[in-house]
């Protein structure tokens, strides 16, 4: 009886973290989002969370690869939520709105649009669609006026 008191103990304090872990997430997901992660220049995760990018095909676009649309600029936003000091990774904790643009080597988005000290900028590439999974990867860097202050890499995914 002893060791089934304690197993149920482990499985109730697990699922009281779970909660805990989704509670401090926020709101949830929109439709369509992808779950982010973001890590260290030692590869180590320093932020979770997700990011939608309002991607919408425009008649005749071109296309980046399988079931990628290539307007040029579009916009979405993002709840992500650092696991270590934001002083380690910048403002990559809360929620906004975001910026990107196809650009001549892949998709580059400003996580806080319009400012040009203070913001983290993801650079990569988009990859999937359809009935493949989307796929936004590439480096992270937290830009600031006196230059790049921490940058690591990121993957997106859904």
């Amino acid at each position: 009886m002893t060791r089934s008191c304690a197993v149920l103990a482990v499985c109730v304090l697990l699922l009281a973290c779970a909660c805990h872990e989704a509670d401090h997430m926020g709101s949830p997901a929109p439709v369509g989002a992808l779950s982010y992660s973001a890590y260290d220049e030692a590869g180590r995760l320093v932020v979770r969370g997700w990011i939608w990018l309002d991607i919408v095909l425009i008649d005749g676009a071109a296309q980046a690869g399988p079931g990628v649309p290539t307007p040029l600029e579009f916009s979405g936003e993002w709840e992500l939520r650092a696991l270590v000091d934001p002083a380690r990774v910048g403002p990559q904790n809360g929620k906004g709105t975001l910026a990107g643009a196809f650009v001549e080597d892949g998709v580059a988005v400003d996580l806080q649009p319009g400012g040009a000290d203070d913001n983290v900028r993801l650079f990569g590439k988009l990859s999937g669609g359809g009935i493949d999974p989307l796929r936004y990867e590439g480096t992270w860097r937290w830009e600031t006026l006196i230059g790049p202050r921490a940058e690591g890499t990121f993957v997106a995914s859904r």
